[in-house]
């Protein structure tokens, strides 16, 4: 295994106790047991904790977005059926845990972070622009196709898709409920049809 392949698999062993704990709550410690390394073995791959943050970070982001595209490349829907399917699947995936302990990872560890650590917050925003991004092409084909009105400024559309699903995401952990993530995509869904 090379140096980023193990990288790679020290992330996917531990990133999960970040993800619930939090940033403040998780040691360098219980990242190298749960990914089955010594301590002092975590720095040949991470400076810090916080490098760790940001690549595990940018992993989830690298996820979902490899996801978005998956659906987003489904030719065989129209956009707005693609853009459903996405929040379908986003919905299924944080309803999975009963707890609604994750939401976004993103989200969570700005919000712990990011007045703390300028890197973890320009990275935090590197990853949301990438989503934005994502979100914006298929807003364009559904424009094209004349499926949502001509007069919509895509960009500003995309940005309140993401910012209102961020909140949906903390609500949902607040009331252990999905029922924010529903009320999000159906209101989505009404404004690109008016």
């Amino acid at each position: 295994m090379d140096r980023e392949e193990k990288k790679l698999d020290i992330i996917a062993k531990s990133g999960d106790i970040m993800y619930l704990k939090g940033y403040n709550a998780t040691g360098v410690q219980e990242i190298a047991d749960a990914a089955g390394i010594p301590k002092g073995s975590f720095y040949n791959y991470f400076e810090n904790k916080e490098q760790f943050a940001i690549e595990l970070m940018n992993c989830y982001c690298q996820q979902g977005c490899e996801q978005m595209a998956n659906i987003f490349d489904m030719k065989e829907l129209t956009p707005l059926a693609r853009i459903s399917l996405m929040f379908d699947t986003m919905i299924e995936h944080f309803t999975r845990d009963e707890k609604f302990t994750k939401g976004s990872f993103i989200g969570n560890i700005s919000q712990e972070m990011g007045d703390m650590s300028e890197l973890i917050s320009k990275s935090a925003e590197d990853n949301y622009r990438e989503i934005v991004a994502h979100i914006k092409g298929v807003l364009q084909e559904a424009k094209d196709e004349g499926e949502i009105r001509e007069s919509l400024d895509l960009d500003k559309m995309a940005n309140f898709m993401l910012n209102s699903k961020e909140g949906a995401m903390v609500r949902m952990k607040a009331s252990k409920d999905s029922a924010p993530l529903r009320v999000f995509k159906d209101m989505i869904m009404e404004l690109l049809t008016k």
